[in-house]
Protein backbone atom coordinates (compact mmCIF):
# COMPACT_ATOMS: atom_id res chain seq x y z
CA UNK A 1 0.00 0.00 0.00
CA UNK A 2 0.98 3.53 -0.27
CA UNK A 3 1.93 5.38 2.96
CA UNK A 4 2.78 8.69 3.68
CA UNK A 5 6.28 9.89 1.75
CA UNK A 6 5.98 6.46 -0.25
CA UNK A 7 7.64 7.56 -4.32
CA UNK A 8 4.72 7.08 -7.13
CA UNK A 9 5.35 3.85 -9.01
CA UNK A 10 5.26 4.53 -12.49
CA UNK A 11 6.64 1.29 -14.32
CA UNK A 12 9.11 0.98 -16.93
CA UNK A 13 9.66 3.12 -19.87
CA UNK A 14 6.71 2.06 -22.42
CA UNK A 15 8.12 0.67 -25.98
CA UNK A 16 8.08 2.55 -29.20
CA UNK A 17 5.77 0.79 -31.68
CA UNK A 18 5.96 3.35 -34.32
CA UNK A 19 4.41 2.08 -37.06
CA UNK A 20 2.96 -1.64 -34.97
CA UNK A 21 0.94 1.38 -32.87
CA UNK A 22 -1.56 1.27 -36.11
CA UNK A 23 -2.26 -2.11 -35.97
CA UNK A 24 -4.77 -4.58 -33.79
CA UNK A 25 -4.06 -7.99 -35.93
CA UNK A 26 -0.72 -8.76 -37.14
CA UNK A 27 2.28 -11.26 -38.25
CA UNK A 28 5.37 -10.16 -39.24
CA UNK A 29 5.90 -13.74 -40.73
CA UNK A 30 2.53 -15.97 -40.46
CA UNK A 31 -0.74 -16.08 -41.83
CA UNK A 32 -3.48 -14.00 -40.40
CA UNK A 33 -7.04 -15.54 -40.72
CA UNK A 34 -10.63 -14.99 -39.02
CA UNK A 35 -13.45 -17.42 -38.41
CA UNK A 36 -16.83 -16.02 -38.02
CA UNK A 37 -17.83 -12.25 -37.29
CA UNK A 38 -15.25 -10.55 -35.53
CA UNK A 39 -15.31 -6.41 -35.31
CA UNK A 40 -11.46 -4.81 -35.22
CA UNK A 41 -10.82 -1.31 -34.70
CA UNK A 42 -7.21 -0.93 -36.25
CA UNK A 43 -5.58 -2.50 -39.12
CA UNK A 44 -5.09 -6.22 -39.17
CA UNK A 45 -2.46 -7.41 -41.78
CA UNK A 46 0.57 -9.85 -42.33
CA UNK A 47 3.80 -9.31 -44.01
CA UNK A 48 4.16 -12.59 -45.31
CA UNK A 49 1.46 -15.15 -47.06
CA UNK A 50 -1.66 -13.22 -46.99
CA UNK A 51 -4.75 -12.11 -44.44
CA UNK A 52 -7.81 -14.04 -44.87
CA UNK A 53 -11.80 -14.08 -43.18
CA UNK A 54 -11.72 -10.74 -42.26
CA UNK A 55 -15.34 -8.33 -43.19
CA UNK A 56 -13.86 -5.13 -44.24
CA UNK A 57 -17.16 -3.58 -42.99
CA UNK A 58 -16.59 -4.65 -39.58
CA UNK A 59 -12.76 -3.26 -39.52
CA UNK A 60 -12.40 0.32 -38.40
CA UNK A 61 -8.77 0.52 -40.40
CA UNK A 62 -7.18 -1.22 -42.82
CA UNK A 63 -7.35 -5.09 -44.13
CA UNK A 64 -3.79 -5.57 -45.51
CA UNK A 65 -4.64 -8.99 -47.51
CA UNK A 66 -0.96 -9.06 -48.94
CA UNK A 67 1.98 -7.65 -48.06
CA UNK A 68 2.59 -4.04 -48.69
CA UNK A 69 4.95 -1.12 -47.62
CA UNK A 70 3.22 -0.66 -44.58
CA UNK A 71 3.51 -4.37 -43.36
CA UNK A 72 7.08 -4.14 -44.43
CA UNK A 73 7.79 -0.66 -41.91
CA UNK A 74 5.67 -2.75 -39.11
CA UNK A 75 7.25 -5.66 -39.25
CA UNK A 76 10.58 -3.09 -38.56
CA UNK A 77 9.08 -1.34 -35.92
CA UNK A 78 8.00 -4.39 -34.45
CA UNK A 79 11.06 -6.05 -34.18
CA UNK A 80 12.46 -2.92 -32.73
CA UNK A 81 9.74 -3.05 -29.79
CA UNK A 82 10.45 -6.93 -29.21
CA UNK A 83 14.31 -6.22 -29.09
CA UNK A 84 13.32 -3.71 -26.50
CA UNK A 85 11.03 -5.61 -24.05
CA UNK A 86 13.31 -8.65 -24.49
CA UNK A 87 16.53 -7.00 -22.54
CA UNK A 88 14.40 -4.88 -20.66
CA UNK A 89 15.55 -5.42 -16.82
CA UNK A 90 12.79 -7.30 -14.74
CA UNK A 91 11.89 -5.73 -10.94
CA UNK A 92 9.93 -8.39 -9.55
CA UNK A 93 10.09 -12.57 -10.72
CA UNK A 94 6.81 -14.40 -10.66
CA UNK A 95 7.81 -17.96 -8.77
CA UNK A 96 4.63 -19.83 -10.07
CA UNK A 97 3.81 -19.31 -14.01
CA UNK A 98 1.75 -22.26 -14.07
CA UNK A 99 -0.87 -20.76 -11.26
CA UNK A 100 -0.59 -17.06 -12.90
CA UNK A 101 -4.05 -14.65 -12.25
CA UNK A 102 -5.91 -16.53 -9.66
CA UNK A 103 -6.98 -12.56 -8.26
CA UNK A 104 -3.57 -11.62 -8.06
CA UNK A 105 -2.90 -7.54 -7.58
CA UNK A 106 0.42 -5.99 -9.59
CA UNK A 107 1.33 -2.44 -9.14
CA UNK A 108 3.66 -0.95 -12.17
CA UNK A 109 6.71 -3.21 -12.79
CA UNK A 110 8.29 -5.33 -15.05
CA UNK A 111 7.67 -8.90 -14.18
CA UNK A 112 9.25 -11.96 -15.32
CA UNK A 113 7.53 -15.19 -15.28
CA UNK A 114 9.63 -18.48 -16.38
CA UNK A 115 8.27 -21.42 -18.33
CA UNK A 116 4.32 -22.42 -19.30
CA UNK A 117 2.46 -19.36 -17.91
CA UNK A 118 -1.38 -20.53 -17.24
CA UNK A 119 -3.52 -17.19 -16.55
CA UNK A 120 -6.77 -18.77 -14.56
CA UNK A 121 -9.06 -16.22 -13.71
CA UNK A 122 -8.49 -12.50 -13.27
CA UNK A 123 -5.25 -10.29 -12.83
CA UNK A 124 -5.95 -6.92 -11.31
CA UNK A 125 -3.40 -4.24 -12.67
CA UNK A 126 -3.42 -1.22 -10.29
CA UNK A 127 -1.43 1.87 -11.15
CA UNK A 128 -2.35 3.83 -7.84
CA UNK A 129 -3.74 6.45 -8.88
CA UNK A 130 -1.19 7.06 -11.88
CA UNK A 131 -2.61 7.03 -15.29
CA UNK A 132 0.81 6.88 -16.86
CA UNK A 133 2.11 4.04 -15.12
CA UNK A 134 3.50 1.30 -17.46
CA UNK A 135 3.01 -3.06 -16.80
CA UNK A 136 5.59 -5.38 -18.60
CA UNK A 137 4.91 -8.91 -17.98
CA UNK A 138 7.77 -10.82 -19.97
CA UNK A 139 6.87 -14.09 -20.38
CA UNK A 140 9.58 -16.86 -21.15
CA UNK A 141 7.33 -19.34 -22.43
CA UNK A 142 3.78 -19.85 -23.83
CA UNK A 143 0.47 -18.20 -22.31
CA UNK A 144 -2.51 -19.66 -22.00
CA UNK A 145 -5.64 -18.59 -20.41
CA UNK A 146 -8.70 -20.21 -19.08
CA UNK A 147 -12.34 -19.57 -20.41
CA UNK A 148 -13.18 -16.36 -18.71
CA UNK A 149 -9.88 -15.13 -17.90
CA UNK A 150 -10.10 -11.20 -17.07
CA UNK A 151 -7.66 -8.53 -17.09
CA UNK A 152 -8.89 -6.03 -14.71
CA UNK A 153 -7.76 -2.09 -14.69
CA UNK A 154 -7.57 -0.26 -11.74
CA UNK A 155 -6.99 2.74 -9.86
CA UNK A 156 -6.04 4.66 -12.92
CA UNK A 157 -4.67 1.63 -15.20
CA UNK A 158 -4.95 1.78 -19.09
CA UNK A 159 -4.92 -0.66 -21.72
CA UNK A 160 -2.58 1.42 -23.38
CA UNK A 161 0.45 1.09 -20.91
CA UNK A 162 0.11 -2.83 -20.44
CA UNK A 163 2.67 -4.97 -22.80
CA UNK A 164 2.82 -8.87 -22.72
CA UNK A 165 6.21 -9.91 -24.27
CA UNK A 166 5.49 -13.72 -24.42
CA UNK A 167 8.12 -16.03 -26.45
CA UNK A 168 5.83 -18.51 -26.70
CA UNK A 169 2.58 -19.20 -28.61
CA UNK A 170 -0.32 -17.74 -27.51
CA UNK A 171 -3.58 -19.17 -26.77
CA UNK A 172 -6.37 -16.73 -25.29
CA UNK A 173 -9.70 -18.76 -24.23
CA UNK A 174 -13.34 -18.36 -24.86
CA UNK A 175 -15.11 -15.36 -23.67
CA UNK A 176 -11.59 -13.25 -22.22
CA UNK A 177 -11.22 -10.23 -21.72
CA UNK A 178 -7.90 -9.24 -22.11
CA UNK A 179 -6.25 -6.20 -21.90
CA UNK A 180 -2.76 -4.78 -23.40
CA UNK A 181 -0.48 -5.21 -26.37
CA UNK A 182 0.50 -8.65 -26.84
CA UNK A 183 4.37 -8.94 -28.50
CA UNK A 184 4.92 -12.54 -29.12
CA UNK A 185 7.25 -14.68 -31.19
CA UNK A 186 5.00 -17.55 -31.83
CA UNK A 187 1.44 -17.75 -33.03
CA UNK A 188 -1.49 -16.18 -31.43
CA UNK A 189 -5.16 -17.78 -31.13
CA UNK A 190 -7.49 -15.24 -29.92
CA UNK A 191 -10.50 -17.75 -29.84
CA UNK A 192 -14.18 -17.46 -29.77
CA UNK A 193 -16.27 -14.44 -28.11
CA UNK A 194 -13.06 -13.12 -26.41
CA UNK A 195 -12.80 -9.42 -26.11
CA UNK A 196 -9.43 -7.99 -26.71
CA UNK A 197 -8.48 -4.26 -25.92
CA UNK A 198 -5.34 -3.90 -26.88
CA UNK A 199 -3.01 -5.30 -30.26
CA UNK A 200 -2.37 -9.31 -31.06
CA UNK A 201 1.22 -8.55 -32.95
CA UNK A 202 3.63 -11.59 -33.26
CA UNK A 203 6.98 -11.63 -35.10
CA UNK A 204 6.82 -14.81 -36.36
CA UNK A 205 3.36 -17.52 -36.20
CA UNK A 206 -0.07 -17.22 -37.43
CA UNK A 207 -2.51 -15.28 -35.85
CA UNK A 208 -6.07 -17.03 -35.73
CA UNK A 209 -9.06 -15.42 -34.46
CA UNK A 210 -12.85 -16.50 -34.01
CA UNK A 211 -15.73 -14.19 -33.69
CA UNK A 212 -13.53 -11.55 -31.16
CA UNK A 213 -13.46 -7.85 -30.41
CA UNK A 214 -10.29 -6.47 -30.93
CA UNK A 215 -9.56 -2.29 -30.10
CA UNK A 216 -6.68 -1.07 -30.27
CA UNK A 217 -6.01 1.39 -27.91
CA UNK A 218 -5.31 4.84 -29.07
CA UNK A 219 -1.36 6.00 -30.16
CA UNK A 220 -1.58 5.38 -33.71
CA UNK A 221 1.18 6.91 -35.44
CA UNK A 222 3.33 7.89 -32.71
CA UNK A 223 3.81 4.98 -30.77
CA UNK A 224 2.50 6.97 -27.50
CA UNK A 225 -0.82 8.40 -26.85
CA UNK A 226 -1.75 11.03 -29.10
CA UNK A 227 -5.28 12.50 -30.45
CA UNK A 228 -6.40 12.93 -33.58
CA UNK A 229 -5.81 16.79 -34.70
CA UNK A 230 -9.30 18.74 -36.03
CA UNK A 231 -7.43 21.30 -38.46
CA UNK A 232 -11.04 22.81 -39.32
CA UNK A 233 -13.69 23.40 -37.15
CA UNK A 234 -17.44 22.89 -37.56
CA UNK A 235 -19.51 26.33 -37.81
CA UNK A 236 -22.28 27.12 -35.94
CA UNK A 237 -25.51 26.61 -37.95
CA UNK A 238 -28.94 27.61 -37.43
CA UNK A 239 -32.37 26.05 -38.76
CA UNK A 240 -36.10 25.91 -38.54
CA UNK A 241 -37.95 23.34 -36.70
CA UNK A 242 -38.89 20.66 -38.80
CA UNK A 243 -35.97 22.06 -41.10
CA UNK A 244 -32.28 20.50 -41.72
CA UNK A 245 -29.28 21.80 -41.60
CA UNK A 246 -25.44 20.06 -42.18
CA UNK A 247 -21.61 21.20 -41.13
CA UNK A 248 -18.76 19.84 -42.14
CA UNK A 249 -15.22 19.07 -40.13
CA UNK A 250 -11.87 18.44 -41.33
CA UNK A 251 -9.77 16.47 -39.16
CA UNK A 252 -6.16 14.49 -39.66
CA UNK A 253 -4.83 11.33 -38.07
CA UNK A 254 -5.13 7.62 -38.66
CA UNK A 255 -8.37 5.38 -38.13
CA UNK A 256 -10.35 8.15 -37.37
CA UNK A 257 -14.01 7.96 -36.18
CA UNK A 258 -16.78 10.88 -35.69
CA UNK A 259 -19.86 11.21 -33.25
Amino acid sequence: PIGCGSPVLTGPTAPSLGSASCYAIFSSNGFVTNTGVTQVTGDVGTNVTSTTGFDTLKVIGKVHLIPDASTATCTSDLLIANTYLTTLSYDIKLLYPAQFGRNLVLTPHTYRLVGLTTFTDSLFLNAQGNPSAVFVLQIQGALATSTYAKVILINGAQAKNVYWKVDGAVDINNYSDFKGTIIGNGAISLKQGMTLNGRALTTSGAVSTAAITAIMPPGCGSGGASSPTITTQPANQSACSGGSGSSSVVATGTVLTYQ
